[in-house]
């Protein structure tokens, strides 16, 4: 505890008068002392001496501020390092300046994540306010050479507000910190610039998503999800209201723990280089009675030999009766091309088979169309090879691999319903499907919420972390999205690849007993609150790549 007062200390040993102004290029930055959030030890500017000084004020919440720092760590940190300083050896000291206080926790996963080294706290921005007036991220080159032959002791050569509107920052940067030189030795040639990328076109935006009315209990987490096309740089703002809400400025709204005063209509406005829209209302309702679950689960795959083929897995709590469906020679009516001609499903609990079946009607194919019937699946042509069955289990894990009868392979739709049952009142919480990702191809796994409440979702694209199980030619690098009535509306790359994602895909998969994803991975995953619909889980490989890819949804709204 007393490590963590003393972080939240702040020494400011410059005493500014009122009516001092900003910092201009070309002025002597006075020197300052804050608080080294590692040690609790105050730091100096002039103890920095001998370097040309790169400062980066940020706040952990701020998208600019985290896309500057994934870009800035390569770009400028390791890119000096590597090269043991700037053109003329002088080395370069890059400094992090922490605006945002009382979030230590937060603040520390952003340190961690981009690697962050020496870290400042400037929590009432004294320092901060010198350079620029208010906003994220602040950037600043400072001197620090006192026998420079081209600039000054402490003279400041650049100040920025902002990220997302400079181009090239990164070569920017460079520019001013190359431009530092010793007294001594020749100059050297001023360095190439790097090639300026193809323009973007920026269109007006324009809502492809609009934000969904979600009801929660009380206790429960809510989440918007808006997606937004025009391109360029977007910046968002959300509303509960008709009131800004402070630092809501991603393209998704999370809410923890929702009480009665979270109730009410959200709305977000985005904004780009080429206009603003603000979306339709979603309204957020409290209700002691919401239910929801997951009542179908499927996937869409090929399904070819050995480590090709496809496995579905699920798991349910409590006793539940399901719908088992293995379609190839049904997708006919779906314009699917190279179907699975004959698929033979089976139903394992581990290497035990306790179940299986060939063709769905040549054995209890009545009770097999009533169940599809209640549950609204499409039905199933009389006669054809596809295979169903239907299954009474007391929950646990399960898997339905799916193969070719005769060795054939091809296309095929694995599908796991939930059917109404007396006496059955338990429900499905996971599916994962294993399968191959063919060349410009995509995996899709989807799911169904019933019922009134919405669900927390974790939902996962493994592909590197599955060679970790000894599994051949995965996935190197899947890309997961997921849609809704056939818009994508959010989508991952590489799971870890921000501090807050990486922190609540962790926590969703402890919480549901997932293996766990080594730290900075091409695995894919988010966990993310749906309202009730269906949705599509689509899993490609990056640049049209094929592998082995597993896909997973867990249900982890009470967990």
């Amino acid at each position: 505890m007393k490590r963590f007062r003393l972080l939240l200390l702040f020494v400011f040993s410059l005493t500014v008068a009122s009516g001092q102004g900003l910092y201009q290029v070309g002025d002597t930055i006075e020197d300052f002392e804050l608080i080294d959030r590692a040690t609790g030890e105050p730091v100096r500017l002039y103890e920095l001496e001998g370097n040309v000084i790169f400062l980066e004020w940020f706040a952990h919440w701020c998208p600019f501020c985290q896309a500057a720092a994934g870009e800035i760590g390569p770009g400028v940190v390791d890119y000096y390092t590597d090269r043991g300083g700037n053109v003329d050896g002088i080395p370069v000291k890059h400094v992090a300046l922490n605006l945002q206080g009382n979030e230590e926790a937060a603040t520390q996963a952003f340190v961690n994540f981009y690697g962050l080294g020496l870290v400042l706290n400037d929590f009432n921005r004294a320092v901060a306010g010198r350079f620029q007036n208010g906003g994220q991220p602040i950037f600043a080159i400072i001197n620090g050479v006192t026998n420079s032959a081209s600039h000054e002791p402490w003279e400041l050569m650049y100040s920025q507000l902002g990220y997302g509107m400079l181009n090239f920052p990164i070569a920017t940067f460079r520019g001013v910190i190359d431009g530092v030189r010793m007294e001594s030795g020749e100059p050297e040639p001023e360095p190439e610039p790097e090639p300026e990328p193809e323009p973007v076109e920026i269109e007006t935006p324009a809502v492809a998503f609009p934000p969904r009315a979600q009801t929660v209990r009380v206790g429960q987490a809510a989440e918007f999800v808006v997606a937004v096309t025009g391109g360029g740089v977007m910046t968002y703002q959300w509303e509960h209201d008709g009131v800004a809400i402070p630092n809501a400025v991603m393209p998704y709204l999370k809410l923890a723990n929702v009480s009665a005063g979270d109730a009410g209509e959200y709305r977000v406005t985005a904004t780009n280089a080429a206009g603003t829209v603000t979306s339709a209302a979603a309204r957020l309702t409290l209700d002691a009675t919401a239910e929801g679950r997951l009542v179908n689960l499927s996937s869409l795959s090929y399904s070819g030999a050995g480590a090709d083929q496809l496995v579905p897995g699920f798991v349910a709590e409590g006793a539940v009766r399901l719908l088992v469906r293995a379609a190839g020679p049904a997708l006919v009516e779906f314009g699917v091309e190279g179907r699975l001609a004959n698929p033979f499903l089976q139903l394992a609990e581990g290497s035990m088979i306790l179940s299986d079946n060939d063709d769905w009607s040549s054995t209890v194919g009545a009770e097999i169309a009533t169940a599809a019937n209640a549950v609204g699946a499409f039905a199933l042509p009389e006669g054809s090879q596809d295979s169903a069955l239907i299954y009474d289990y007391d929950g646990g894990p399960r898997s339905a691999p799916v193969r070719g009868s005769g060795g054939g392979t091809g296309i095929s739709l694995v599908e796991v319903y939930q059917v109404p049952t007396a006496g059955r009142p338990g429900h499905l919480v996971n599916l994962a499907t294993r399968g191959l990702v063919r060349s410009n191809e995509t995996l899709v796994a989807g799911f169904v919420i019933g019922g009134t409440g919405a669900r927390t979702v974790l939902i996962r694209g493994v592909g590197p972390e599955l060679g970790a199980f000894g599994v051949p030619g995965v996935l190197a690098d899947p890309q997961l999205n997921v849609a809704s009535g056939g818009t994508v509306m959010i989508g991952n790359d590489d799971w870890a690849s921000g501090p807050t994602n990486m922190t609540a895909v962790a926590s969703a998969g402890a919480a549901a007993g997932a293996f766990v994803l080594a730290p900075g991975s091409a695995d894919a995953a988010m966990a993310i609150t749906l309202a009730p619909g269906q949705y599509t889980v689509q899993i490609s490989g990056k640049d049209g790549a094929s592998g082995v890819v597993l896909a997973e949804i867990y249900d982890v709204t009470d967990r």
